[in-house]
């Protein structure tokens, strides 16, 4: 990720398939008061929609990450 600001990360991803649901994980070390292993579940957007599935996800153990579709024209449901 690369840092847009003082509190901000973004991404990109060219190749999610569309139409199909999608999972993410997302660890910030300031998310651990809310998850001890860091696993952030709110303020996560994906072009410009707040992501709010929350999903079981795998890592060490399993851990929340967060759901969404992407269509065709690149809008994103969450």
């Amino acid at each position: 990720m690369t840092p847009v600001g003082t509190d901000r990360w973004e991404t990109g991803f060219v190749d999610v398939p569309v139409n199909t649901r999608q999972s993410i994980r997302v660890s910030d070390g300031n998310a651990c008061d809310e998850n001890p292993t860091g696993a952030a579940t709110r303020n996560v957007f994906a072009n410009d929609v707040r992501l709010v599935d929350i999903v079981p996800t795998p890592g060490s153990g399993t851990e929340p990450g967060l759901a969404f579709t992407v269509s065709a024209d690149g809008r994103v449901t969450p």
